[in-house]
């Protein structure tokens, strides 16, 4: 649950920052370095930076794949969906 929390707190602030580029195909760099640091900054909480990290490029991974349009991305209430926990999940915990 935690981490699907974490990961609402960063789409939501993904999109205000994609708003503000005006991008609006495919995720520039300067998204993937804020969500994930944003990520890795939030997941700290509950682990080590270093699983963090690697959690949070997974998840980076798993979000653009399935919104190439970051504008269009995922919101908290998606998050809840099974599908969400299944690709959630899907990214380990070392």
């Amino acid at each position: 649950m935690k981490k699907i929390a974490t990961l609402s707190l960063l789409i939501g602030f993904s999109g205000i920052v994609s708003g503000q580029t005006g991008e609006t195909k495919g995720w520039p760099s300067a998204e993937r370095y804020a969500f994930i640091t944003e990520c890795i900054k939030s997941a700290k909480t509950g682990m080590s930076e270093d699983t963090a990290r690697f959690y949070c490029y997974c998840m980076q991974f798993r979000v653009e794949e399935k919104y190439p349009d970051i504008a269009k991305a995922v919101t908290g209430l998606d998050l809840e969906t099974p599908e969400w926990k299944k690709i959630i999940q899907s990214c380990p915990e070392f």
